[in-house]
Order: structure tokens, then sequence, then C-alpha cells
């Protein structure tokens, strides 16, 4: 019997090149398995923090993961996590943070995430509110001094 998970891993390649994810002559980076500060020293961190409810989790988990593969992909990404709680039997508490390279950076990557969006015809405030997902987000860096 074949591997599911496996299975699972080509049909999502093969859904991410379909819907235009990864740009022709691009490969997604590995993901860093931890967040490693040192890889970007001056670098800046996207914190976004969602309230999931549990029948909208399928539907957000997919443009989560679409989403992740489009920015593992751009100039000045250097990794990123997902953190869940489930809350109860009604909603989920997810965190994501992607570590970029500079501010600079994270202002091209929103440029770019947002093209993105538009050209697959994504509109994300619109799904978030029909998902009833709430959505909080920080842009923070990581002092040395701190770390």
């Amino acid at each position: 019997m074949p591997n599911s998970n496996h299975a699972e891993i080509e049909d999502d390649q093969r859904n991410s090149q379909a819907l235009g994810v990864v740009p022709q002559g691009a490969a997604p980076r590995a993901p860093a398995l931890v967040i490693d500060v040192g890889r970007a020293p001056n670098g800046v961190y996207l914190i976004d923090t969602f309230t999931v409810p549990a029948a909208a989790r399928a539907e957000f988990d997919a443009a989560a993961r679409r989403n992740r593969e489009y920015i593992r992909t751009l100039d000045g990404f250097r990794g990123d996590a997902v953190f869940v709680r489930q809350r109860g039997d009604a909603a989920f508490d997810v965190a994501t943070i992607a570590a970029w390279d500079s501010p600079a950076a994270l202002a091209r990557a929103k440029e770019q995430v947002s093209a993105f969006y538009q050209r697959i015809g994504f509109d994300m405030p619109a799904a978030i509110a029909s998902w009833g997902v709430s959505l909080q987000r920080a842009i923070c860096d990581a002092p040395a001094e701190l770390q």
C-alpha cells in the first residue's frame, strides 16, 4: 500500500505547480525546522495570529499551505513555522512566523504576495471574513542581546 503522506505531498506539489505557486524556474526552499535568528541577524519576523473556527479549518489550512509554498520561493525569505492550539471544540489558534532578511525584503514580499493573490483570484480579506477568522499581525525584530 503506498504511503498516503507521500501521495499527499506529491498532490500538493502538483497543485502548487498548477496554481502557479512556484514560479517557473524557481524551486521552493526547504523549510527550516526552527527559526534561526542567526540566519538573518538584521532580519524581521512577520508574526500572524489567527483564530480559526473548526468549520473553516480545512479551507484555512489549504490557503496557508499555498501561501507558505509561495513565500519560500521569494528572495530574502529565511524560514517559517506554524503553531496550532485547539480552543475547545469550536476553534483553533494558529500562529505563523515568517523570517525575512530585512524590512525591505519583507516589503517586497508583501507586494509579491499581493500580486500572487490577484493572479490566482484569492481575496484574503474576503476569505477570512467569510470563514469567520480573526487576524492579528505584528512585525518584530529579534534583538541579539535577548537571544
